[in-house]
Order: C-alpha cells, then sequence, then structure tokens
C-alpha cells in the first residue's frame, strides 16, 4: 500500500492559524480597500457630474439676462410700445437694458434703412450712446436680409470689440416685426471678458478651473481672459488655446500623453457618456490633470465646450493614503500571522513530542524515549501520563517479546490475515554450546545468566546483520531462520554468511577467554534448507511466529550430528546439509563433504558438508 504524504502538526497548526487569519484581515483589508476606492471613484464622478452640469448650467444662465432684455425691446417694438424712429425713447429703453443685465457689452439696433443706434459700453466705462449709417458697410446688408427671412432669434458669430480689454463679444441677433412687417434687428453683445470674470469666480466655487472653448481650438472665457487680451489682428476676435499661457488648458486635446478613465471613475456603461460629459486624464510634465467638459450648441453654429480640469493629486494623495492604510493592515497581517505561527508551534510541540516518542516506540527503541512532561493543557496532561505508563510497561515487556521479530512484520506491511500459515521454502539454523551444561553445574546463576547473554549478544548480532528471524532460544541454544516473513530468493546464503560470521565471533572470544585464563566454549551449527509451514502458531492467549515441519528436525538433526564428527581443540563445526550446499554460490567458502548420515525422523540418508 502507498503511503500517502504527510504533514507536520508544527507546519499544519501554523498554517492553519495563519490562513485562517490571514484570509480574515486580507478579507477585511480588502472589501475596506474596495469599499474605499468606490466611494472615491464614486465622489470624484459626482464631483465631476456636478462641476461641469452647474458650470454649463450656470454660463447659460450668465447669457439668458442679455437674451431677456434684447426680447423685451423687441416685444416693445412689435407692441407699439416703443417707436424704433423715436431716437431719445429708444435710447432710455436700451441704456434700462443694460443696466438689468450688466453682462452686455453693446445693444444695436439696426432699421430697414441700415441706420444703427447702439448702446456701447467698455470695461468700467460708462455707456455710449452711437448712431451711424451702416448702408455703406459691406456684408450689413445681408445679413439684416438674413434676418428678415429667418424670423427668429440667432446666435451670430464673434465680433471684436472696440475695446481690447473687453475682448470680443458674443452676439445675438433678433428681428423686429410690428404687424409681419420687418422693421428692423436688434443685436445684443455679451462681452467675453465679462464672461471671463464669471467663470472665474465660478472655477473658486467648484473647486477647479473653469474654462469655455469656442471650438476646439480656441478659447471664449478663462480665468487669464478677465482683462481681455492682444490680438494679433483687428479681426483677431478670441485667442487659441496656446496663447493665454495655460500651458495644461493647451494640452487638453494632446493624445500622445491621454489616459483613458477607469471604469470605478467613468461609471458603470459610461455614466459620465451618457450625461453628455466628455472626461479623460492628461499628463502634464508628470502630473495627471483631469479634465471634465460638455459641449453646446446653444450659443450659434460653432460650439461651445463648457469645462473645467484639476490635478489629480489630492484625488492620488487620498489613494495613497487608502495604500498606506492598506500597508499597515499588511503589517498588521504579518504579525498576527507570526503570532499564529509561534502559538501554533507552541500547541503542536507537545503533540510532536508524542509523535518522536511514538517513532522510537515503533522502531523498539524504548531505551531512548525520554519521559513526556506534564502540560496545563487537561488533555495533553492526561495524554502524556497515559503514555509514560505505556512506556513503562513497554520497557518491561521488551525483554520478552522478540521485538526484532515483531518490527519485521511491521516493516511487511501485512494485517493480520497477511500473516496466515503458509508453505514456504526456508533455510533454518539450529546452535547450541557443546557440555555447557556440565560446565554451568559449579557457576552461579547470575554468572550463568551473564554468560548466556553475553553469547547469544554475539550470535544474535551475526544472525540480525543477516535479516534472519531468531524464533527462540533453547537453554544454551538458539533456532533462527531465513526466508520468511519476508521473501529472501538467498536464504541460504545468508544462513551460511552467518554462520560464518557466528564462528569468527565465537573463535575471537575463545581467544579472549584464553588470555584470562578462562574456558573456551565449544559450538554446534546445524544448517538446512527446506519446506516448512510458517506463521502464527498457539492458542489465543500467545502466539508465536514460528515455523514447523521436517525441516525444522533435520536441522536440528545437523547440529547434534556436530558431536560426531568434531575435531579435538576445535572451536566451532559447522554442519549443512546437500540442500542448503547446493544453493550457496560456487566457491563462497571451502567445504568438506562428510558423507551420507542417516538422522532421526528421515528414512533416506542425507548428505552432509562441514565447514573448514
Amino acid at each position: 500500500m502507498a503511503h500517502r504524504r504527510t504533514y507536520s502538526i508544527t507546519f499544519t497548526l501554523a498554517l492553519a492559524m495563519g490562513a485562517l487569519v490571514a484570509i480574515g484581515i486580507l478579507v477585511v483589508l480588502a472589501l475596506g480597500l474596495n469599499s474605499a476606492q468606490r466611494n472615491t471613484a464614486s465622489l470624484l464622478r459626482e464631483w465631476a457630474i456636478t462641476t461641469v452640469t452647474s458650470a454649463g448650467d450656470l454660463i447659460e444662465l450668465e447669457m439668458a439676462p442679455a437674451r431677456h432684455q434684447v426680447e423685451y425691446v423687441r416685444d416693445m417694438i412689435a407692441l407699439g410700445r416703443l417707436n424704433p424712429t423715436n431716437r431719445r425713447q429708444m435710447t432710455d429703453v436700451m441704456l434700462g437694458a443694460m443696466a438689468a443685465a450688466p453682462q452686455i457689452g453693446s445693444l444695436t439696433f439696426v432699421d430697414s434703412e441700415l441706420r444703427i443706434l447702439a448702446v456701447r459700453r467698455g470695461l468700467d466705462q460708462p455707456p455710449m450712446v452711437v448712431s451711424e449709417d451702416w448702408s455703406d458697410v459691406p456684408g450689413v446688408r445681408e445679413q439684416v436680409e438674413r434676418a428678415r427671412r429667418g424670423k427668429v432669434a440667432v446666435w451670430g458669430e464673434l465680433i471684436p470689440a472696440l475695446d481690447e480689454r473687453s475682448g470680443s463679444l458674443v452676439n445675438l441677433r433678433l428681428p423686429v416685426f410690428v404687424d409681419d412687417e420687418f422693421v428692423g434687428g436688434l443685436v445684443v453683445a455679451v462681452s467675453v471678458s465679462q464672461l471671463s470674470r464669471f467663470v472665474d469666480e465660478l472655477g473658486s466655487q467648484v473647486g477647479g478651473n473653469v474654462f469655455v472653448l469656442y471650438g476646439e481650438d480656441f478659447v471664449l472665457a478663462h480665468r487669464l481672459l478677465r482683462g481681455g487680451f492682444k490680438r494679433k489682428t483687428p479681426f483677431h476676435v478670441v485667442p487659441e488655446l496656446a496663447d493665454i499661457g495655460d500651458p495644461v488648458l493647451a494640452s487638453i486635446w494632446d493624445r500622445s500623453n491621454r489616459t483613458v478613465l477607469t471604469e470605478a471613475i467613468a461609471g458603470n456603461r459610461g455614466e459620465l457618456e451618457r450625461r453628455g460629459i466628455g472626461a479623460h486624464v492628461q499628463n502634464i510634465s508628470g502630473v495627471d490633470y483631469l479634465f471634465l467638459y460638455r459641449r453646446t450648441d446653444e450659443f450659434g453654429a460653432t460650439p461651445w465646450y463648457v469645462g473645467t480640469y484639476v490635478a489629480m493629486t489630492g484625488f492620488q494623495d487620498e489613494l495613497t493614503r487608502l495604500l498606506g492604510a492598506m500597508a499597515a493592515g499588511l503589517v498588521v497581517l504579518l504579525m498576527a500571522v507570526g503570532a499564529a505561527i509561534v502559538i501554533g508551534r507552541r500547541m503542536a510541540r507537545p503533540i510532536q513530542r508524542v509523535a518522536n516518542a511514538a517513532n522510537l516506540v515503533s522502531g523498539f527503541q524504548f531505551d531512548q524515549v525520554a519521559p513526556l512532561p506534564p502540560s496545563r493543557i487537561r488533555e495533553i496532561d492526561d495524554q502524556s501520563r497515559a503514555f509514560n505508563s505505556m512506556i513503562t510497561g513497554l520497557h518491561w515487556f521488551q525483554n520478552y517479546v522478540p521485538r526484532r521479530l515483531v518490527k519485521r512484520l511491521m516493516e511487511e506491511g501485512g494485517s493480520r490475515e497477511s500473516f496466515r500459515s503458509v508453505r514456504r521454502t526456508v533455510t533454518v539454523m539450529f546452535t547450541d554450546i557443546a557440555g555447557f551444561t556440565t560446565q554451568s553445574e559449579d557457576m552461579p546463576a547470575d554468572q550463568v545468566a551473564d554468560f548466556l547473554n553475553d553469547h547469544f549478544r554475539l550470535t544474535a548480532a551475526c544472525v540480525e546483520a543477516e535479516r534472519g528471524t531468531i524464533d527462540k532460544y533453547i537453554g544454551d541454544g538458539m533456532m533462527a531462520f531465513w526466508g520468511a516473513p519476508g521473501h529472501q530468493a538467498d536464504h541460504a546464503e545468508r544462513a551460511f554468511r552467518a554462520a560464518m560470521a557466528i564462528t569468527r565471533a565465537v573463535r575471537d572470544d575463545n581467544a579472549q577467554r584464553r588470555a584470562r585464563g578462562l574456558t573456551a566454549i565449544r559450538m554446534r551449527l546445524g544448517l538446512h534448507t527446506g519446506d516448512v509451514v510458517v506463521g502464527n502458531i498457539g492458542s489465543p492467549g500467545r502466539v508465536n511466529y514460528t515455523i514447523v515441519g521436517d525441516a525444522v528436525n533435520v536441522g536440528q538433526r545437523l547440529e547434534q550430528l556436530g558431536k560426531e564428527v568434531v575435531s579435538p581443540g576445535e572451536d566451532v563445526v559447522v554442519l549443512l546439509s546437500e540442500d542448503t550446499a547446493k544453493l550457496l554460490p560456487p566457491g563462497v567458502a571451502p567445504l568438506e563433504p562428510v558423507g551420507e548420515r542417516r538422522v532421526k525422523g528421515r528414512e533416506q540418508p542425507l548428505l552432509v558438508y562441514r565447514l573448514l
């Protein structure tokens, strides 16, 4: 069964707690930042709509009194209450109209004979009455005739004012009829300079630089045109964008540095555009400016663009503050995640101790397991107490349970069902100390135990080095086998190598014993390969993983047969059957045939070999 990928409890707790804290704070920060950005963008959009709409409406209101006054004069003539031929009466009414509308720069009446009566005023000057004959002025007759045919009020082209300080004049032309008879026309003109004063005051109110463009290339009203402008020619009625000294406004149509508004500012489905408001951002000398404008065709054939612009630094500062708040939130987030990691690690530490101790227990390394410390957390403290009690019991059980066999079975990864009894070919080994029973009769019990423990330490190490399974200790002898529980194709070779290692270990140990004046031990080993039944065998209360069968008996008989072939003074005699010998690689060790020997329990003689 493939092992699934696992993660440490420290990592898991730290990640889980840190992630929960991070997600919570990030969601709050994201919602807050998104809400703040939306609010800022919404406020900016509403400001744009309000500013441009208000500016356009107010400029129309600024122009409306001039229209109302000239319509009043026209209606007075049409109703017969004002005689257009009475110069004095006309002058009084026209002066009254100009007094009622300070934005009017001039009011002129042209009769059907092309004689004019005009009331004009310059900046900071009293009105001046002018009476002239324009019959010889080029173009006047055509304009009067056009007004007669049109019969409606028409905003005419800009005309230059007499005073440069007044700039140019925006004029409205009305034909005058009395009983359907054309008697002349009225022309009212509004000073552009007066209009510039108005947009300057309006800009202070809305918090931007208000302007009025005449078409896309000329400036009709601007705060810098309050005192008029210097004309290039007598007929140069309005300045071009580059002539007024405002580099920001001069770049309004420059597409090289233009940025389209984000949807957040422009509104869903182009809310600004739906309201007839043009808007874009222009980068000028490293500063972003927001331009807002609305076109109006109310005042003649040439469209006007009423708009404003404002530096985005104020809004960018607001966004910067939002980003600063975001950064502060991220710092708090990092601190919270760090605290979560620390808490997670502290919470995971007792669990990690248990996991480490459990790993040692699974490896049967009970001596290396340190007692778990107590904890102020009740469940962890109960766990520590129970675990420590378990380790105390395991310390005793390890002396009686063949832990390496259990470990080997665990390494095989099988369930109880996987270790049901099966028939398998194995190589079995039996060992015995010759004459030990007689030698031990005069030895104290503790010396006997120490001697055997030391002896089995040597022999068991040789078996385990070749991954053999020690089945049991029988007095001063040992039974071991290879080929189970794990499949070992070279089980005979492993068993033979273990026998040679035991031979060397015993000879070396005997050399040391003789040097200390002690009696050397003599050993017999028997090796045989054959089919056995291997598995869990025993009662429900006591089960051994062992092997049974004829091969086991033959192995033991071979060990006993060593009594007959041992040479005088020989420390170890190793006998192996032909079934084992023929599975060994050629030349693995010098073997000597002992001949066919009969062993108890078998009818056929057994060919036996001896390790030289």
